[in-house]
């Protein structure tokens, strides 16, 4: 009788632990499918340290820029670069460069160089590229790039053989990194990916020592990838959550999110859903690094300005000012929020003078319209380091897709977390003034300043 009682027992308690089982197994499962797009463990061969600088070109134009150093050639010649990920090409100033931004910054020796004269001969017509502010012409070349002591490869070189002076004469760095969607696609590198990390920059000169930082590396489930294993990061990859990449002809080179939605506070701005056209008009951003701005089509830049009230310095006004949300859209059609604070999409602009003769210091914010983009008939949005600043990103060079992950956020004492909405924020920026739509006022050089800083742009 014993021995029948507990055989049921057992029975009773085999059956439970079944009951706990599948319970956990279906839990199990449920996680490991809600959390699909969880970044695999980025291994890093190298890094770049960043340096965040803000600086004024011309009478009223601030910038943040973040300069890294590599080496070019056996010999390794050194150069700074600005890491922008709104171009493809690895720029640097020409030796045979007669341009005074060429004559002011580091020139890349020809003779030095293994195979840059081939290339040019074989060049039918001189390369030019137009970025937001500022033009070079060159023509190519072929060595060898390291950035950092271990991603190294031999990659294709544009030599500055023109330099507009109007941004780069008033430029620090040397050249320009293209870190664009196709920027090694012409070279197989020894990483499929690479991580930008851009940190808060100071109000006049360069932040050394910061948290911004270029990370090179591989992902082992990155498709095509026969780069060798590098070494396993020290920190955590949990909070990585994958973008979805839309599709959109003439966008290639970009690295690209879709945008679902944009409130200014409880207002909504623009909804991909209500107002989008054929092409997904409107509904896709370009992460541009090397933009100081939150760039919208201009029928929704009126909407982020209206309400917005800057009388006064950014001290006194960020925090009063409505937070920025922009819903982006993750894989498997989840949604995710980005919250931008005011002192985020805020920057002091030029001390101006006031009726009294007195200096002050206004605040502007750093939302302007997106310029159009050449064979694209659609309007787009650029998100520059404002929303950059929000969190490391990580790029797949073979999926030419991106990944967040989450800085600490200085509003909250918790790590901010990825779900149905996530608040990542990091210190504001400076970036090309905008003008302060005010009617002029007598016996004031303010609207002087202003119209000089709109013609310029």
């Amino acid at each position: 009788r014993g021995w029948s009682r507990w055989q049921q027992q057992c029975q009773r308690q085999c059956q439970w632990h079944i009951i706990v089982s599948v319970l956990v197994g279906a839990m199990i499962s449920e996680f490991a499918q809600v959390h699909a797009d969880l970044v695999q463990d980025f291994q890093e061969i190298s890094s770049m340290p960043l340096r965040g600088c803000s600086l004024t070109i011309g009478l009223a134009t601030r910038s943040s820029i973040y300069m890294g150093n590599l080496t070019v050639g056996m010999s390794g010649q050194e150069f700074s670069v600005l890491t922008d990920t709104g171009s493809s090409h690895l720029w640097l100033p020409s030796s045979g460069c007669d341009s005074p931004p060429c004559r002011k910054h580091r020139s890349y020796s020809e003779e030095k160089g293994r195979v840059a004269a081939g290339l040019q001969a074989s060049a039918p017509a001189p390369i030019v590229t137009n970025f937001a502010s500022g033009t070079l012409q060159g023509h190519p070349a072929r060595d060898r790039v390291c950035v950092g002591q271990e991603a190294c490869q031999e990659m294709e070189i544009l030599l500055a053989d023109q330099e507009s002076d109007y941004p780069f004469l008033d430029l620090s760095f040397d050249g320009i990194l293209g870190l664009g969607a196709t920027a090694f696609a012409a070279s197989r590198p020894a990483f499929n990916a690479f991580v930008l990390t851009l940190g808060p920059t100071m109000n006049r000169g360069c932040l050394e020592g910061s948290s911004s930082s270029l990370r090179f590396g591989n992902l082992p489930g990155s498709q095509d990838s026969d780069a060798p294993v590098g070494r396993r990061p020290t920190r955590s990859e949990t909070n990585w959550r994958w973008m979805e990449r839309p599709q959109a002809d003439g966008l290639e080179k970009f690295w690209l999110v879709k945008v679902l939605a944009v409130h200014i506070g409880d207002a909504m701005a623009f909804s991909c859903a209500a107002e989008a056209e054929a092409d997904m008009q409107g509904c896709i951003a370009i992460l541009d690094s090397g933009c100081g701005d939150i760039s919208s089509p201009s029928s929704v830049e009126e909407r982020l300005w209206k309400g917005l009230r800057l009388d006064g310095s950014c001290e006194e006004v960020a925090g009063k000012l409505p937070p920025l949300r922009i819903l982006v859209e993750g894989v498997d059609r989840r949604s995710f929020e980005v919250v931008l604070h005011g002192s985020d999409y805020t920057e002091p602009a030029p001390l101006l003078l006031g009726r009294r003769k007195r200096w002050r210091r206004r605040c502007t914010a750093t939302i302007s319209t997106s310029p159009s983009i050449a064979d694209v008939p659609y309007p787009v949005w650029i998100f520059g380091q404002p929303f950059l600043r929000r969190f490391s990103v990580l790029h797949d060079l073979q999926s030419k897709r991106v990944a967040f992950e989450a800085h600490w956020d200085r509003h909250s004492p918790q790590m901010a977390t990825v779900s149905q909405g996530f608040e990542i924020a990091r210190e504001e920026h400076a970036v090309l003034t905008r003008g302060v739509r005010r009617k002029p006022r007598q016996h004031s050089v303010a609207p002087l300043v202003v119209d000089l800083a709109v013609d310029a742009a």
